[in-house]
């Protein structure tokens, strides 16, 4: 049993965390300043980050089509893989859950029948289930079973939360994640919603009122749903500032005794939507 694990470019997973493992990257293209980008493979997150905030209207992209899927599994079918464990962004949120399996369907009708694809709708979002990858491929060199990786990150899946906020209204607005006059107001108040992705969806559930509070209001709703069993977490970030990102790891600290956290960069889906200025944290509720 040889296994290789497919994911999508809004895993978030970046060149240093995939070089030397069993990873595919299947990326989206993302039209940009009227440029073309695949993301991961031709812009990293800085440069995207940068030019987002120069962009008056929001990027748009392209999913990966079937046919790039089909061209993937056959590639790995022809470097000697049996398993091939395909984790897809949330479906609420993309339709390359659907490519991934049309291109599965292709194998069959190609008369493909000896490599083995599970193709898992995370219901998640950037390292969200980026993670989840990562311990599968801890789990596959210790030689665990195809069918018990595919459960674990089912079930990781399920339970991944990340809460985050922004420190700007902008880029909520110009996504419609926030009406015009309500994100202009906001600014004015300098109020700032705390939001929970996880289970297929990202919605605000608390807001703060002024940039300083940000950090404790994302801690104090951690605590919240938290799964206490679980020690697992980690900071996702955009282009925030290292003081910043220092200041959230001493509380967490603080808060849950953790320590050296991994810190992870937002690609290009989270950040468009989101903006470049936002910052949470993922755990397990």
């Amino acid at each position: 049993m040889k296994i290789l694990f497919i994911t999508d470019a809004s895993s978030d997973l970046q060149p240093d965390l995939v070089e030397g493992k069993p990873i595919v990257i299947v990326p989206a293209k993302i039209i940009a300043g009227g440029k073309e980008f695949r993301d991961f493979y031709d812009i990293t997150p800085e440069e995207y980050w940068e030019i987002l905030k120069t962009l008056p209207e929001v990027p748009t992209t392209s999913m990966a089509t079937p046919a790039e899927y089909l061209d993937a599994y056959k590639q790995a079918r022809e470097d000697g893989y049996t398993h091939i464990c395909v984790t897809q962004i949330s479906s609420t949120a993309s339709g390359t859950m659907n490519s991934a399996l049309m291109a599965r369907d292709m194998l069959a009708e190609e008369g493909i029948t000896d490599l083995t694809v599970e193709v898992i709708d995370t219901l998640n979002y950037s390292m969200a289930y980026g993670h989840t990858v990562l311990e599968g491929v801890k789990m596959a060199a210790e030689g665990i079973s195809f069918e018990k990786i595919t459960a674990r990150i089912k079930e990781l899946c399920q339970r991944a939360e990340v809460i985050f906020s922004v420190f700007t209204l902008k880029y909520l607005r110009k996504t419609g994640r926030a009406s015009g006059m309500a994100a202009f107001a906001g600014e004015l108040l300098g109020i700032r919603p705390i939001m929970l992705v996880g289970k297929g969806e990202a919605r605000p559930i608390a807001k703060v009122r002024g940039d300083k509070n940000v950090l404790d209001g994302i801690v104090e709703y951690v605590k919240k749903r938290k799964n206490s069993a679980e020690k697992y977490m980690s900071i996702i970030h955009a282009d925030i500032s290292k003081e910043v990102i220092v200041r959230l790891e001493q509380l967490l600290e603080q808060n849950f005794g953790v320590k050296n956290l991994p810190k992870f960069k937002m690609g290009a889906a989270v950040t468009t939507h989101a903006g470049p200025l936002t910052i949470g944290v993922l755990f397990y509720s």
